[in-house]
């Protein structure tokens, strides 16, 4: 019983630590710019887990206002159906931040850019 508990305990924490990295992942990402969910993974440490991106801003205090809208599908695709209250909502979001959205995509900048944007050019 006591190997359970432990397990459970070490799976939650390390599951916390996952949202925490995610969270601060995407509230880094600055107004005005997009981010993928498979860059937010990576930018968390966890490459090619782009589906818990989007899982970790459902699971996300409304407390901490993450900028949820910043965050898009591969390809600068706005990952919601196009008509829905969600789709609009995003669509609305980016382009009050001057960011262009045309039938559902936004324009990607390159990798590099990006990164000097996000995180400064020593880190690239």
């Amino acid at each position: 019983m006591a190997v359970a508990r432990t397990r459970t305990t070490a799976t939650s924490t390390a599951t916390d630590a996952r949202l925490l990295a995610i969270w601060r992942a995407v509230a880094a990402v600055p107004a005005g710019t997009v981010a993928t969910y498979g860059g937010i993974a990576t930018r968390a440490g966890l490459p090619g887990r782009a589906r818990m991106i989007g899982r970790a801003l459902k699971l996300a205090p409304d407390a901490l206002d993450l900028p949820w809208h910043r965050i898009v599908a591969a390809g600068g695709r706005i990952a919601f159906p196009p008509r829905s209250a969600a789709f609009r909502e995003q669509r609305r979001r980016l382009a009050a931040e001057g960011v262009k959205v045309e039938r559902g995509r936004v324009h990607l900048p390159r990798a590099s850019d990006l990164d000097a944007l996000l995180w400064g050019a020593d880190r690239c």
